[in-house]
């Protein structure tokens, strides 16, 4: 009994957490006084890490020598330049279907997210008033074809102050919709032919060595 308790609690935990919504924000003002931080909501929870900038690290952190990790030599096993051509000729439609279904994949995980926001707040000047003036007419043109979901406002200030850029936004997901559109592309990628192209890339680095 307590076997079927606990199995039915893991079941409800793991639908729980690929069909609840998932809330990331992002607050990076240019003020640091702001704050900046990420934040994650998941009903009923709520997180929220703040962003420490490199200011605040410690002149004694900043002065200690770090010590570069040892790492063992591994020995290079590679196929020649003329085999890896004829791979690239004999699999080219292989090459070409998985990058379609690579492509697929990437604009499904785009779009997946819901109530996308974005925020881009520039306050300062650039190099010389004729390209601050550029660019905040290119920043209003831009305003009025990226909608309501994401806006770009830049202010200039002419009395040669440094470009200061603030970040702000999130966006809603549910794991769920990731995790479906990563299996319709491992089940539409052709795996034995993939796995048999490994095989002789393989075979070819031990035929080098």
């Amino acid at each position: 009994m307590a076997i079927l308790i606990a199995g039915l609690a893991f079941i409800l935990i793991i639908a729980y957490l690929l069909l609840a919504p998932i809330k990331l924000s992002l607050e990076y003002p240019f003020d640091k006084s702001a704050g900046r931080s990420v934040r994650v909501a998941i009903f009923p929870f709520k997180f929220k890490w703040p962003i420490i900038s490199k200011d605040s690290v410690s002149r004694n952190d900043r002065a200690k020598p770090k010590k570069a990790p040892v790492r063992a030599r591994k020995k290079k096993t590679s196929i020649s330049t003329g085999q890896f051509l004829r791979l690239l000729i004999d699999e080219f439609d292989l090459i070409m279907q998985s990058g379609r279904s690579a492509i697929s994949l990437i604009s499904s995980l785009i779009k997946s997210p819901r109530q996308f926001q974005l925020r881009i707040s520039m306050h300062g000047d650039f190099a010389s008033p004729d390209i601050s003036g550029m660019i905040y007419g290119w920043s209003m043109a831009l305003n009025h074809l990226l909608g309501d979901s994401a806006s770009i406002i830049f202010r200039p200030d002419f009395a040669d102050r440094p470009l200061r850029v603030g970040v702000s936004g999130g966006f809603e997901i549910r794991i769920w919709s990731v995790v479906k559109e990563v299996l319709i592309f491992i089940w539409t990628l052709p795996k034995l032919r993939l796995l048999k192209a490994f095989w002789r890339v393989k075979k070819g680095a031990r035929d080098v060595k």
